[in-house]
C-alpha cells in the first residue's frame, strides 16, 4: 500500500518514461521527457485530462532538456551538436546556439537565468549569454530581405507562418505579418518601391501562394494563386513595377504576374530548383536564372540570349549583378565564383578560397566588394580589385540560408543557423556584428 496515485492512465504515454531525461517544469504543471523522441506531458488539472505534446529534434537523440527560470522557454540538447530553444507554449523552434564539436551531453542555467553553461563529449564546457527576448524573435530559417531604404529587413520565418520586420540598426522587432494560412512563409521580397512585401508559402502538399502585403498599413492586398508546389524565389522587376517572377521547383514553369492586378500575365518554361535563384540587371532589360542550365534571358523577346558555360565545373547556385549592371556574379557547388562582364559575357575572374560549395553572393554599392556565404561555414568579403579576401567571418553554421547587402553599405545581413546575423561596416576591411 502507498500513498499515491498514477496519474497517467494513457498507456501510449508511458514508453516516455523509459527515456534519459525527465524535469518539471517550474510550475510543476509539464514534465519534459527527452530520448529519441521528446515530449511534454500536461499533467491534469480540474476538468481537464493529462495530454502530451511531442516536438520533432533534429540530429539525434536529446539527452537534456529543461525549462527557463520563468517558464517560457525549452531547450534541449544532445547528438545535434546544438542547445535548441524553443517556445513553451507553441513547441516552435526559436534560437539555436552552435559551437560544440561533438555531443552536447547536459547543460544548466544559472540561478539569475542570465548564463547557460553545456558540457560536451568534445572535452570542453561552454559558458553562453542567456538570449534576451528582442534577439530572440530574430529567428530566419527562409529569406532575409532588406527593404531599399536601408533601414528594415524582413525575415520570413520558415516553418513559422509570419515574417518578421526588424530595424537593422537596433535589431528591434517593428513589425510582424502574419500568414494568412497556417503554413510556413518560405521566401520574402520587397518591391522596388519598397512600399510591398511579396511573401511565398506553402508547404509542398497544397498549393503554393504568393501574398502582397502593403506594408504602412499592413493589409493584404493580393493574393497570387501560383502553380508551385515550392515558391524558389521571387523577383521584383526593377522598372516596371508590378511585374513578378516567381520561380518553383523544377517540375513546374516560371510565372510572371502583375501584383497589382493579381492577374497571371504569362509563363515560361524557365525552370530552376536552386532557392532565390533569380536576379533582373538594374535596368530590367535581363533576367539571369541559376541552376543546372543557367540562363541569361532577354526580357523584352522573352528568349534565351546564353547559356553560361565558362568558370564552373558543377551547378550553379547563385546570381547577381552589380548595381551598375555591368558585372554578373555567380556561385556554384564547385566552390568558386565567377564574375561576367556583362556587355561580351566573358569571364572575368575567378574567385577562389572557399571549401564549399558556394550558396549566395552579394555586392556592395559601388561593386567594389563582394559578399559570399558558404557551406565551409564561412562568410568572406572580397576585394574585386585584387580579389583577395579582405574580411573572414565563422558563421558557426554549414548551410547559412540567405546573404544581403543594405542599398546603403551598412549592413550586410545573413541569416544561418536560422538567426539573422548583422554585420555593420565600420570601415572598408572590417565589420561589427550586432
Amino acid at each position: 500500500d502507498n500513498d499515491f496515485d498514477w496519474i497517467n492512465e494513457l498507456p501510449e504515454l508511458e514508453f516516455f518514461f523509459g527515456n534519459k531525461a525527465i524535469t518539471w517544469s517550474p510550475s510543476g504543471d509539464r514534465i519534459l521527457a527527452c530520448g529519441r523522441e521528446c515530449v511534454v506531458l500536461h499533467l491534469p488539472r480540474e476538468g481537464h485530462p493529462p495530454f502530451a505534446a511531442t516536438f520533432e529534434t533534429i540530429g539525434g537523440e536529446v539527452f537534456s532538456g529543461g525549462w527557463t527560470k520563468d517558464g517560457k522557454t525549452l531547450i534541449t540538447s544532445g547528438e545535434g551538436l546544438e542547445l535548441t530553444l524553443r517556445d513553451a507554449t507553441t513547441l516552435r523552434e526559436s534560437l539555436r546556439i552552435r559551437g560544440h564539436e561533438d555531443s552536447i551531453l547536459d547543460f544548466a542555467i544559472s540561478a539569475d537565468g542570465q548564463k547557460l553553461v553545456s558540457a560536451s563529449s568534445d572535452g570542453t564546457a561552454k559558458v553562453w549569454d542567456m538570449p534576451d527576448e528582442e534577439r530572440d524573435q530574430l529567428w530566419a530559417e527562409g529569406a532575409v530581405a532588406i527593404n531599399p531604404d536601408s533601414r528594415r529587413v524582413a525575415l520570413s520565418g520558415g516553418r513559422r507562418p509570419e515574417v518578421v520586420i526588424a530595424d537593422l540598426e537596433t535589431g528591434q522587432v517593428i513589425k510582424r505579418i502574419p500568414s494568412p494560412r497556417d503554413t510556413w512563409v518560405g521566401f520574402a521580397a520587397w518591391s522596388p518601391t519598397g512600399d510591398r512585401l511579396a511573401t511565398g508559402s506553402g508547404n509542398g502538399t497544397v498549393p503554393s501562394q504568393v501574398h502582397i502585403w502593403d506594408y504602412d498599413s499592413g493589409e493584404l492586398v493580393q493574393t497570387l494563386d501560383v502553380a508551385a508546389a515550392y515558391v524558389q524565389s521571387i523577383a521584383w522587376h526593377p522598372t516596371e513595377p508590378n511585374v513578378v517572377a516567381i520561380s518553383q521547383n523544377s517540375k513546374g514553369p516560371m510565372e510572371f504576374w502583375d501584383a497589382a492586378k493579381g492577374e497571371l500575365l504569362e509563363t515560361h518554361n524557365f525552370r530552376s530548383w536552386v532557392w532565390d535563384s533569380l536576379d533582373w540587371s538594374p535596368d530590367g532589360k535581363i533576367l539571369a536564372i541559376a541552376g543546372w542550365r543557367p540562363r541569361i534571358i532577354d526580357w523584352a523577346s522573352r528568349k534565351r540570349v546564353l547559356t553560361l558555360k565558362d568558370g564552373h565545373t558543377e551547378n550553379m547556385l547563385c546570381v547577381r549583378f552589380s548595381s551598375d549592371g555591368r558585372r554578373l556574379a555567380t556561385s556554384a557547388d564547385d566552390r568558386n565564383i565567377c564574375i561576367y562582364d556583362t556587355d561580351d559575357w566573358e569571364l572575368l575572374t575567378t574567385l577562389e578560397g572557399h571549401t564549399g560549395p558556394v550558396l549566395d553572393v552579394a555586392w556592395n554599392p559601388d561593386a567594389t566588394r563582394l559578399a559570399s556565404t558558404s557551406t565551409d561555414g564561412t562568410l568572406r568579403l572580397w576585394d574585386m580589385a585584387s580579389g583577395n579576401v579582405v574580411l573572414r567571418v565563422d558563421l558557426r553554421s554549414s548551410r547559412p540560408r540567405s546573404l544581403r547587402w543594405s542599398d546603403d553599405g551598412r549592413f550586410i545581413v545573413v541569416s544561418a543557423n536560422r538567426r539573422l546575423r548583422i554585420l555593420e561596416m565600420t570601415d572598408s576591411t572590417s565589420a561589427a556584428q550586432l
